[in-house]
């Protein structure tokens, strides 16, 4: 498993922290900037993507989003948004790398999202795609971070807020992995694995939760989950990211179903 890096990101977020407020008439441009930019991405077919890389034009986008106000980006992105947004952040591994740098910034890591001591739980919001969910009806969730207290690895949990039996019937803990991956099925490059393991090969028990969360200890995850799910997520700009579930090929039958489709922004 891959452990986080030293961080060297504070100066960036002592920018952030040092901005003046922005009016709220300035917060919907911005806002509304990025929905259009996602909505309309499919209508523009640039002949050369090096030249013009939509992926690092909304990426751009987001970062001049206050962190505080990027959760309007889940609240308000329609569904069929969220299967464009996954195909345009793609793009990015199209980008020179210097214009990839320019549009990131100097400092900027995807491990400055998440925690980097075993006492932090960075939480997302987080909006998914409609799919059959059987009784839970599953389309707003958060997904909560945090670090193996021994190993460092990370891993997290979905919190469907669908009350005490939804909680003791779905743990949801996964392993994540940040680094180059791509989807099985489709080869589509991502940089994050969530994988959703049964117990025995997941590596975390209930001693080595966030004592503070009072969380069920882990189980092997059921219907609708199961079947081998992994997500696959590909950063949108800081903070905010897409993503897509596919369950494990079955032997003769495919190579593998999409599950659902997602869009994660840090929660404030």
């Amino acid at each position: 498993m891959q452990q986080a890096p030293p961080r060297a990101s504070e100066q960036r977020r002592t920018r952030e922290d040092l901005q003046q407020p922005l009016d709220p008439a300035e917060i919907e441009r911005r806002v509304s900037k990025v929905l259009g930019l996602i909505a309309t991405s499919h209508q523009l077919a640039p002949f050369d993507r090096s030249s013009f890389n939509q992926a690092l034009v909304i990426w751009k986008a987001v970062a001049d989003i206050p962190a505080v106000q990027r959760k309007q980006l889940v609240e308000r992105v329609p569904a069929e948004d969220i299967h464009r947004l996954w195909r345009v952040a793609g793009q990015r591994c199209l980008a020179p790398t210097s214009d990839v740098r320019l549009a990131l910034g100097p400092d900027y890591f995807v491990w400055d999202d998440f925690p980097d001591t075993p006492n932090q739980v960075a939480v997302f919001d987080g909006k998914a795609t409609a799919f059959g969910g059987g009784p839970l009806h599953l389309n707003r969730f958060q997904k909560a971070f945090f670090l193996h207290p021994r190993t460092l690895d990370m891993y997290g949990r979905v919190l469907l807020h669908k009350g005490p039996l939804g909680e003791l019937l779905y743990p949801l803990y996964y392993r994540a992995s940040v680094g180059p991956g791509a989807v099985p099925a489709t080869r589509e490059v991502t940089e994050m694995q969530l994988e959703y393991l049964q117990p025995d090969a997941l590596g975390l028990t209930a001693a080595d939760l966030p004592p503070e969360q009072h969380w069920p200890a882990p189980k092997g995850p059921l219907y609708p989950f199961s079947g081998d799910l992994t997500d696959y997520l590909r950063p949108v700009g800081p903070g905010v990211y897409v993503g897509v579930g596919w369950k494990a090929a079955r032997k003769g039958k495919d190579q593998g179903r999409r599950f659902l489709s997602f869009i994660l922004a840090k929660a404030p």
